[in-house]
């Protein structure tokens, strides 16, 4: 008996299925390690308020430019976190951080509207965002100043 000939057609699908599986999963282990990499983990630490104190320990000064403390979860209210994800993302948990259906939304409003007039990310971009990209305010004014200083 002779072994049936593999269809040629199923062997290049099969090829096909196993080569597209290679390529995602590399591609997700690559993003994954860029982006450790990539994490500066002095970036998720925002800058908090610094508290002057006097010699007994009581305060006589807050410094800040936003005045802001960190806290662990554990120290806000469940219903504070709800009302956050209501407000900033209510389908945080139908998505694994970035929200298609809103991004269709905002930009099919964006349109209509002719202007950007709607945000369509979530509460994950819009750390990334903080994280890794600069405020374009602050980066405007970096330059001013820096351009200033040669100027002197």
């Amino acid at each position: 008996m002779k072994p049936k000939k593999m269809n040629k057609y199923v062997f290049i699908s099969i090829v096909a299925v196993l080569s597209t599986f290679v390529l995602a999963f590399g591609s997700y282990a690559s993003a994954l390690i860029a982006g450790n990499l990539l994490t500066d983990e002095d970036k998720l630490n925002f800058a908090q308020t610094t508290t002057v104190v006097d010699e007994q320990g009581d305060q006589i000064a807050r410094l800040y430019i936003e005045d802001r403390e960190n806290v662990s979860i554990d120290e806000i209210p469940e219903h504070v976190q709800h009302a956050f994800i209501s407000v900033e993302d209510h389908r945080f948990y139908d998505h694994q951080g970035v929200d298609f259906i809103a991004i269709g939304r905002a930009l099919y409003r964006d349109i209509l509207a002719g202007a950007a007039v709607e945000g369509g990310s979530t509460i994950t971009q819009q750390l990334a965002k903080n994280v890794y990209l600069e405020n374009e305010k602050n980066a405007h004014e970096k330059n001013k100043r820096s351009l200033n200083q040669y100027e002197s």
